[in-house]
């Protein structure tokens, strides 16, 4: 699986890598502190899961999610 991480907190976003680093089955594609650097992830990385903080430091997580749909209908 294919997952694509943004998180403002560095702290929190590190924990998390290191969750989804650990299970094999999982691939970090990439990951992102800001809701520009998540668009960019979007569009330059195929992905099967996005998991996003709502409260990003420049904008709404749920932009994000909706980007997201646009570009990858079946993720979740």
């Amino acid at each position: 699986m294919r997952v694509l991480l943004v998180d403002d907190d560095p702290f929190v976003r590190r924990v998390i890598a290191q969750e989804l680093l650990s299970d094999l089955r999982i691939q970090l594609e990439g990951q992102a502190g800001t809701l520009r650097e998540g668009r960019r992830l979007l569009m330059q990385h195929e992905f099967d899961v996005l998991m996003v903080d709502i409260r990003l430091g420049d904008g709404s997580g749920f932009e994000l999610i909706e980007e997201a749909k646009k570009h990858r209908s079946a993720a979740e």
